[in-house]
């Protein structure tokens, strides 16, 4: 049996990541980070399917309108790995 290395925990939105907290299904979107309506698109069917935490690249500023579409159109915790 595997063991789980003791991590620290981290809250995010309504949920808690890390520590002896359950393992959560996650996913990155993966279409272009300037298409808002794209991503939006692909992060409603990840909701639908059960994600708990949905992850996406900002690479630049211009890609900033995808993640306040996002926040205000999904119920799902956003991580964003920022580039610039």
């Amino acid at each position: 049996m595997t063991t789980r290395e003791n991590t620290k925990s981290v809250k995010i939105k309504n949920i808690t990541l890390g520590g002896n907290n359950q393992v959560l299904v996650q996913s990155m979107l993966n279409k272009p980070a300037e298409d808002a309506r794209a991503n939006l698109a692909q992060a409603r069917e990840l909701q639908a399917a059960g994600c708990e935490l949905i992850r996406l690249s900002v690479p630049s500023a211009a890609s900033l309108k995808t993640v306040e579409l996002l926040k205000q159109s999904i119920d799902v915790p956003l991580v964003a790995d920022i580039h610039f």
